[in-house]
C-alpha cells in the first residue's frame, strides 16, 4: 500500500492513564494547570511511543515516580465537539510505599497540586469523559485482582 493511502485514513488521539492507589484504597489523582478538573497520571501517546512507554514517561514526568504498570482497560470514544476520536489506554500502576508516595515531586507548572481520593470521591473530581472507564476498572481490580501489585 501507498503513502498516500496511510494518509488518507481517519486519525485518533491515543492517550494512557495510569491508575496508582495508597494503602488505604485511594486513587492518586493531579491536578494539571491546563484543566479545570483533575486528572490521573497520564497524557497522550507520541509519535513512535507506545501506550505502555507513554504511561511510564508520564507518571514519572507527572510526579517523579518510576513504576511498571500492566494494561487494565482500553476505550475508544467518539468525536465529539470538544475532542477528536480518541483511544484511552489504562494501567494499573500498583499500589505506592509510604516512600513512594512521599517521594512525589510536581513541577507546580503542568501539575500544580496531587491528592490521593477515595473512588467515589474521585469520580467527582475527574472528568465526566472517564469515569465510567475508572469506575470499571477499579471494580474489576477490586473484584478479581485485588489492589495489589508485587
Amino acid at each position: 500500500m501507498s503513502k498516500n493511502y496511510y494518509d488518507r485514513q481517519p486519525k485518533k488521539l491515543i492517550a494512557a492513564k495510569v491508575l496508582l492507589f495508597n494503602d488505604v484504597g485511594e486513587l492518586l489523582l493531579v491536578k494539571p494547570g491546563y484543566k479545570p478538573y483533575w486528572s490521573l497520571p497520564g497524557g497522550l501517546v507520541e509519535a513512535n511511543e507506545s501506550p505502555l512507554a507513554a504511561g511510564i514517561r508520564e507518571v514519572f514526568e507527572e510526579t517523579g515516580l518510576n513504576i511498571n504498570p500492566e494494561l487494565a482497560d482500553v476505550e475508544w470514544f467518539p468525536a465529539n465537539e470538544e475532542y477528536p476520536e480518541r483511544i484511552h489506554f489504562t494501567f494499573f500502576g500498583g499500589v505506592l510505599t509510604a516512600g513512594q508516595i512521599a517521594m512525589i515531586a510536581i513541577d507546580g507548572q503542568e501539575i500544580v497540586d496531587f491528592q490521593f481520593a477515595a473512588p467515589e470521591k474521585a469520580y467527582e473530581l475527574l472528568n465526566t469523559n472517564v469515569v465510567a472507564g475508572v469506575r470499571k476498572c477499579i471494580d474489576e481490580l477490586d473484584n478479581g485482582r485485588n489492589l495489589t501489585k508485587e
